[in-house]
This record gives C-alpha cells, sequence and structure tokens, in this order.
C-alpha cells in the first residue's frame, strides 16, 4: 500500500432496503435459535475504530478520547448491498449462509451507513476500492445485540454441495431446514457456488428428508474454562491502588508491561482475539470484550486512551 493512506469513510446516507449479512451455518443456527444478532466491536483494529469515529487515525493523541460521534457506535454488523459483493465473493465456503435481510426495518431502529472501507487505499497503482468493492452497509449499535433477529430474515441462502452425505454441515443443514419452517423463513440451497452466489432460485436444491435424517451432532467438548485474556486489564480497571500487592498473577504481570513499546498492541490483539464466537464460547472472552467495550464508552476512550488511563491510574 502507498505511504500516505487516508483512513476508511463513511457516507452520510441511510442504508438499503434489502441488505445481504454472510455467515456460516453454524452462526446462522444461533441467530435463529437465540433470535438476535451478535454485533462486532470496533475497539481492536485501528481501521475499524477509523469507521467508527470522525478522528484522524495518523494523529495519536486524537485516537485517545472518542468524538461524539463515536458515542453509540461501539458495535456493528456488517452487511452488503449486493449479495455478490467482494466480500461474499471472497468469504463464500461449503456450508457458507447469506441471510437476506429487510434492511428499510433495520434502519427504522438502527443507523445504517454506507462504508467505503478501503477508502483511497492503492495497491501499487491498483485501487483497492476498485479491486475489493465490497459494497458494505454497516449497521451501528451502542449494545452488543441486535434482538427479534428473525423479523429482519426474509430470505436464508446456504451453499451445500455435500447435501445427504454424513457430515456436520449436513446435520446443521437439516436443523437450519427445521428452524426455518417452524419460523416461516423461505430456506434455499444450491450446490454449485455460482449460484448460491446469485441465489439462484430456480436452481436450488430439493431438501427432502423423507428417507431419512443427517445423525445428531455428538455434543462438542468442553474445553476447560480459563480466564479471558481480557480478565488482566479489567481487574485493573476495577481494582484500587490499594490492592497492588493483592492483583491475581495474570493482572500484576500486565501492569507490568502496560507501558512496554508493544502494551497497546497486545491489548489491541487481546480485544480482536476476544472477537471470535468460538472463542467467546470457550474463554468467555465475548463477555469480557462487552465490558471493557462498555467502560470505554462511557469514558469516551479508545484503546489508547484506556491504556493511558490504567498506566496514569497505577503509575
Amino acid at each position: 500500500m502507498t505511504k500516505q493512506q487516508q483512513p476508511p469513510s463513511v457516507s452520510i446516507s441511510a442504508g438499503s432496503d434489502i441488505v445481504f449479512h454472510q455467515t456460516h451455518l453454524y452462526a446462522a443456527l444461533k441467530i435463529l435459535n437465540h433470535d438476535q444478532f451478535e454485533l462486532s466491536p470496533a475497539a481492536g483494529v485501528v481501521a475499524e475504530q477509523a469507521l467508527q469515529t470522525d478522528q484522524n487515525r495518523h494523529d495519536p493523541d486524537s485516537l485517545r478520547k472518542l468524538s461524539k460521534s463515536a458515542i453509540g457506535k461501539s458495535f456493528y454488523l456488517s452487511t452488503a448491498r449486493s449479495k455478490v459483493g467482494a466480500f461474499a465473493r471472497a468469504k463464500a465456503r461449503p456450508g457458507s449462509v447469506s441471510l437476506k435481510l429487510n434492511g428499510a426495518a433495520l434502519g427504522r431502529k438502527y443507523k445504517i451507513r454506507p462504508v467505503d472501507y478501503w477508502g483511497s487505499l492503492t495497491l501499487g497503482s491498483v485501487s483497492m476500492r476498485d479491486k475489493r468493492n465490497e459494497q458494505e452497509d454497516r449497521l451501528f449499535s451502542p449494545t452488543s445485540t441486535v434482538p427479534k433477529a428473525r423479523r429482519y430474515i426474509m430470505d436464508v441462502h446456504v451453499w451445500a454441495p455435500d447435501f445427504g452425505s454424513p457430515s456436520a454441515d449436513s446435520r446443521r443443514l437439516f436443523d437450519l431446514y427445521v428452524l426455518c419452517k417452524k419460523f416461516k423463513i423461505p430456506l434455499y440451497a444450491y450446490d454449485t457456488r455460482e449460484n448460491f452466489l446469485l441465489q439462484a432460485r430456480k436452481n436450488a436444491i430439493k431438501l427432502d428428508y423423507r428417507s431419512g435424517v443427517p445423525d445428531k451432532l455428538e455434543p462438542e467438548r468442553q474445553r476447560p474454562k480459563r480466564r479471558s485474556d481480557l480478565s488482566p486489564y479489567l481487574e485493573l480497571f476495577t481494582s484500587p491502588v490499594s490492592r497492588r500487592n493483592k492483583l491475581s498473577k495474570d493482572a500484576d504481570y500486565t501492569l507490568r508491561t502496560l507501558d512496554y513499546s508493544d502494551g497497546l498492541a497486545v491489548f489491541q490483539a487481546a480485544l480482536h482475539n476476544a472477537k471470535s464466537l468460538e472463542a467467546g464460547h470457550h474463554t468467555k472472552g465475548r463477555e469480557a470484550l462487552v465490558k471493557l467495550v462498555g467502560i470505554m464508552n462511557n469514558l469516551r476512550l479508545t484503546p489508547a486512551g484506556f491504556i493511558h488511563h490504567l498506566t496514569s491510574k497505577w503509575k
């Protein structure tokens, strides 16, 4: 990329009437079962943070404090105006799911803006906007979930090339089929990538389970629960300075390394890693992440500002 890079830009216009959210079978089941979308926090990635604010990400001082325009935009859901945008094409895999959403209904309750993620960034002489036009409409929210998700889902489209084979995805597709029937949401499955991306309903395969259904999935083996990598930061924020000698081993180590040259990078990496729903399932990383994002939002602090707050508190 060129040395002179501009932060991603956000349009001030409203979102589209129809948008598409691409995910996978496991997450789609979770969305329909729990009737909510789990949103991604912007904290942890500088480029994402720039999208949430009107700050200059090249000015370190300005990145410590959230601007007024950033309040209420701590979490986001990525959707696309086009079902065949660059993101959908790049991420399409067997087991991928595209949820067709009522963008107009979402827009009446949430802030939705078209986002030009790449802005004027270039790779050599090639514009990244031209190379990777994701046509993203981003939903912003002050909270970590969008409840009553099923009311916004118009259709469900699945790439299922191995339909009928004894696999985890086959069972998940059946479970999704049952849920869609229950909630009266149209479901279409395709055996080719092209038909999936185009959502070519006339070429959808017939989901016929009269001859039997895939075996139930074996219960997932639960990994031993361990503290999130974010727990030490929460402990340092909530503990009084007078309890310096009572800090946990992890919090004490984190405190001693806060002002290292990579202290902020380590914190941002922990925030980014906690975004994973699968990781959060085993480590409760998402719960700690939501708490931290709430704290930073209330104090109007960016990750850099939060680390500065901790170092000032404990110096």
